[in-house]
C-alpha cells in the first residue's frame, strides 16, 4: 500500500482522458509523465508497475518502490507529473483507514491544526493522520448526541497501529481505534448483496424496497408486519420474513462468509508489517452472532464506509 497512489479525474474536469485506457495504456501514460518531468532527484529506477481500474473512472497504480512513491507525492512532483499526465486529474496517497469511535462532536475536522493538535497529544508521529470525516453526515444526529464515530486516515503502518494498540486523545478525550474492515456492499436501489456497483451506475430503472421487495422507495413503504416483509435476494420460502437488510438474511450470511475468506486483510487487528506481533490473526468470527461483522456498507453513503447502525450510540 506504501507503493500505491490513486489518480482520479479532477472535480473541474468535464472528461476523463483514464477512462477508455487499458490498463497496459494507464501504464505507459504514467511512465511517460514521470520521464517528461524536468526534475533532478527522479529516485533510479523509479517507474508505475501496475495498475487497478476503480469506480467512477479512478485508477489505484502502483510504483516499483516505496521511495518512488514517497518522491511522486511531495507537492511540488504531484503538480509537474499531473501536468505531464493532461492536467485533468487529481493524485491522492492511499491512507490506511480506521474507526475512531465515540468521539465528542465538538470535534471539529476543519479547524486549522485538528489533526496536528491530535498527533501531538497521542505522541504520534507528526503528519501521520492524513484525513478525518465523520461517518454520519451533522444532520442526521439526535438532539441529545454527544459523540459520533469518525474515519481516521494514516499515512503509514506504524502510526495506524500505534493509534490501535493505545488509542488517541480527540478533544482531550481517550477513544480507541479499530481498523476498518472490508465489508459487503449493499446497491440500496436494487438491494443486490455483494454489488460490484454504486447507485449512480445501476442499471434497475425503478428503486426497489428493502423491506417488501415491491418496486418503490424503502421510505415510501407501508408494510410494517415483520412477517411480510420479503428479501429480493433470497428465493422462495426462504425470501418470506425478513428484508434486504436483515443481517440474518441467508443470502447475505453466505456472502458474507465467501467475503471474509477472499478478504483476508480482515483477519488482522492491525495493518501487517515487518513486526511478528501486526501478523498475528485473530479468531475468526461468527456472522450469525458478532454484530460488527454483519454489518452493511451501503453505497449511497460517503465511499470510505459508512457503516448502518454504526453511529447510532450517544454519550
Amino acid at each position: 500500500m506504501q507503493r500505491q497512489v490513486i489518480i482520479e479525474k479532477a472535480p473541474e474536469a468535464t472528461t476523463n482522458g483514464m477512462a477508455d485506457l487499458t490498463e497496459k495504456e494507464l501504464v505507459t501514460k504514467a511512465n511517460l509523465a514521470i520521464e517528461m518531468m524536468d526534475s533532478d532527484d527522479i529516485p533510479e529506477g523509479a517507474i508505475f508497475v501496475g495498475v487497478t481500474k476503480l469506480r467512477r473512472g479512478a485508477a489505484l497504480f502502483q510504483l516499483n518502490t516505496k521511495e518512488a512513491a514517497d518522491w511522486l507525492c511531495r507537492e511540488d512532483n504531484v503538480k509537474a507529473f499531473l501536468e505531464q499526465l493532461g492536467g485533468t486529474s487529481i493524485l491522492k496517497m492511499q491512507h490506511l483507514n480506521t474507526v475512531v469511535e465515540f468521539v465528542p462532536i465538538t470535534f471539529n475536522p476543519d479547524t486549522p491544526d485538528a489533526l496536528r493538535d491530535i498527533e501531538r497529544a497521542s505522541g504520534l508521529p507528526q503528519g501521520s493522520i492524513a484525513s478525518t470525516k465523520y461517518f454520519k453526515p451533522a444532520h442526521r444526529r439526535t438532539p441529545q448526541q454527544q459523540t459520533a464515530h469518525t474515519l481516521f486516515g494514516f499515512n503509514t503502518h506504524e502510526s495506524a497501529n500505534l493509534a490501535i494498540e493505545h488509542g488517541i486523545f480527540v478533544e482531550s478525550k481517550w477513544v480507541q481505534v479499530r481498523k476498518l474492515q472490508q465489508e459487503l456492499r449493499r446497491c440500496v436501489k436494487c438491494q443486490q448483496v455483494g454489488a460490484n456497483h454504486i447507485v449512480a451506475e445501476c442499471l434497475l430503472i425503478h428503486d426497489t424496497c428493502t423491506r417488501c421487495g415491491d418496486m418503490h422507495k424503502t421510505t415510501e413503504c407501508t408494510v410494517t408486519d415483520p412477517a411480510k416483509f420479503r428479501c429480493v435476494n433470497c428465493k422462495g420460502d426462504t425470501a418470506k420474513g425478513h428484508g434486504a437488510a436483515d443481517k440474518r438474511c441467508p443470502h447475505f450470511l453466505e456472502k458474507l462468509t465467501q467475503t471474509q475468506a477472499q478478504n483476508t486483510e480482515n483477519r488482522y487487528h492491525y495493518f501487517p508489517t515487518s513486526n511478528p506481533q501486526t501478523r498475528e490473526a485473530t479468531e475468526p468470527s461468527n456472522p450469525q452472532t458478532n454484530n460488527q461483522s454483519v454489518t452493511w456498507q451501503e453505497d449511497n453513503q460517503w465511499r470510505g464506509g459508512w457503516t448502518q447502525g454504526m453511529d447510532t450510540n450517544s454519550d
